[in-house]
């Protein structure tokens, strides 16, 4: 009997506490990986190196572009990924770990030379971690998707994911810089290589430990081992039906509204504080106060609500209560710190709840893909809402921009006029509100297909039974 590689997931079994836990710690590598890649990188570019500033920010547009470009080739690389004794996966999870910490390492470990071949190793440098993160994100969650078709515990697994990512992002974004510091002992350079040292061994050990921690549980190991694997469906037949998978598009413009009008929304956010509310810094401590309170409140509920009401339906309530708290503090118009912070605890709340069920739709789409094509293609399906978050971003980062310049906004005379301050209020209450109800329109429209999964698990298993 011939078994082909679209039969890659687990059955219902339970999943280990020690399984969930060692997937959620990959989440704390990725938010090491972000915090000195996004947040400090060209702060060490410009200002530990001195890399001119036009440099550094080209070197960061390459990589950016490169983003685009590498997240549908390593969909591809996992997709097609050949199954050994440790199975597709978790094969690449073993042989990548070590060198995406190394590369995230030597990002911040520039011999002394001249600034033009600085420019060239953190540019290489730059890339190479970039491609190896990304391999590495697509690849734990695609295992994840493969070890378990259980949405409840899937969802238990993501949750550790957030609520392990969003005690690191935190308590390292501000806390890095004082680490660097004080192993420096006042270098700068020195403190940076050795805190990138340390932050990529720990990058490497926890992808390192999820591999362990599921040794024998994707199931293409076993067809690999009794050599009964066959080539599935080829990207000419999959990338024609992902372009027909009604249900993954409307999660991609989900990804895509949230994070391009909250990109607007936090690219003008302190602006807003300072010119609007007259004081960043009180609403800047609310914010990050509520933020952790609310959002691991949201994290460790998120389980119970997708259990309720589905992975889509729980996405289409944060989605709505997101666009009640910003449309509570439009119509309070931010009068009082009090009414700032109500409107804020009710769009955070929201905000977890979407944002902890993002991917967990994404992966119900590949039941659709399964049941139109034969294949699941998830490493395909989480290449493409990757690249929808970071389209979001990208979007949001430019429109907040551009509309300010529409504005004549000029930060070097003084406080900005009327014009300027209703957009600013507008860019943090209306037009987010705006985002989250396109979102919850794109939600409910999974939601509806949502329901029929059931149905389409059981002609696949059927299709399976005659095949067999």
């Amino acid at each position: 009997m011939e078994t082909t590689n679209t039969a890659n997931t687990a059955p219902d079994k339970k999943i280990s506490w020690l399984t969930k836990i060692t997937y959620g710690t990959t989440g704390v590598s990725t938010m090491l990986s972000s915090v000195l890649v996004t947040t400090y990188v060209f702060y060490f570019y410009t200002d530990v190196l001195h890399i001119p500033a036009g440099a550094a920010t080209t070197i960061a547009l390459i990589g950016r572009i490169w983003g685009w470009l590498v997240d549908p080739a390593m969909g591809v690389f996992v997709q097609n990924a050949k199954p050994g004794k440790y199975g597709a996966t978790r094969k690449i999870l073993l042989q990548f770990a070590i060198p995406g910490g190394l590369a995230l390492a030597l990002s911040f470990a520039v011999p002394g030379v001249s600034t033009g071949l600085q420019v060239v190793w953190v540019a290489v440098t730059y890339i190479l971690q970039a491609t190896l993160n990304s391999l590495l994100t697509l690849t734990k969650s695609t295992l994840m998707s493969r070890i378990t078709t259980d949405r409840v515990q899937r969802a238990n697994m993501q949750q550790v994911y957030s609520i392990l990512g969003t005690i690191v992002s935190l308590t390292m974004t501000s806390e890095t810089l004082n680490l660097v510091n004080t192993l420096g002992g006042g270098d700068m350079r020195r403190g940076f290589m050795i805190t990138a040292a340390i932050f990529g061994v720990a990058y490497a050990l926890f992808y390192l430990f999820f591999f362990i921690a599921t040794k024998g549980m994707e199931p293409i190991e076993e067809t690999a081992a009794a050599g009964t694997v066959s080539k599935g469906p080829g990207l000419k037949e999959i990338l024609p039906a992902l372009a027909t998978n009604k249900m993954w598009l409307a999660a991609l413009f989900i990804s895509i509204f949230y994070t391009t009008f909250s990109m607007m929304q936090a690219q003008t956010m302190v602006t807003y504080f300072t010119h609007c509310l007259g004081d960043a810094q009180t609403p800047l401590r609310i914010y990050s106060s509520a933020s952790m309170v609310v959002t691991m409140i949201g994290y460790a509920s998120l389980a119970s609500f997708t259990k309720r009401m589905g992975n889509a339906g729980a996405c289409l309530l944060g989605c709505v209560l997101g666009a009640v708290g910003h449309l509570f503090r439009f119509f309070a118009h931010d009068g009082t710190m009090v009414l700032y912070g109500t409107g804020l605890v009710i769009s955070m709340f929201g905000t977890s709840l979407l944002a902890g069920t993002t991917l967990l739709i994404v992966l119900d789409t590949g039941v659709y893909s399964e049941w139109k094509t034969g294949s699941k293609s998830d490493p395909l399906l989480i290449a493409g809402s990757n690249i929808a978050t970071k389209l979001g971003m990208t979007l949001g980062g430019a429109i907040a921009g551009y509309l300010l310049t529409a504005f004549h906004y000029d930060p070097s005379q003084g406080a900005p006029g009327e014009a300027v301050k209703n957009l600013l209020f507008y860019e943090n209450t209306l037009l987010v509100a705006v985002g989250y109800i396109l979102a919850a329109l794109c939600s409910f429209f999974v939601w509806r297909y949502e329901k029929r999964i059931p149905q389409m698990q059981a002609e696949i298993e059927a299709r399976k039974a005659q095949t067999a």
